[in-house]
């Protein structure tokens, strides 16, 4: 299921994508917004969410 799937994500990871997608209640943010927060750069959080979504799709996948 999406709920194990999310388990395989690092803290940072989840944090990212719950953000970006307004899970668990949520807002939902821009990169630019979550950058910000985090003190990191826009760029970074798309690498961070590149690489959460690519393991989500395969846990998906199996």
């Amino acid at each position: 299921t999406i709920n194990e799937a999310l388990k395989a994500l690092t803290p940072r990871e989840y944090d990212i994508i719950a953000r970006r997608f307004g899970l668990d209640g949520r807002k939902v943010e821009t990169q630019r917004e979550i950058a910000r927060s985090l003190n990191i750069s826009r760029s970074y959080v798309s690498r961070i969410e590149k690489r959460a979504l690519t393991k989500l799709y395969l846990k998906m996948k199996k």
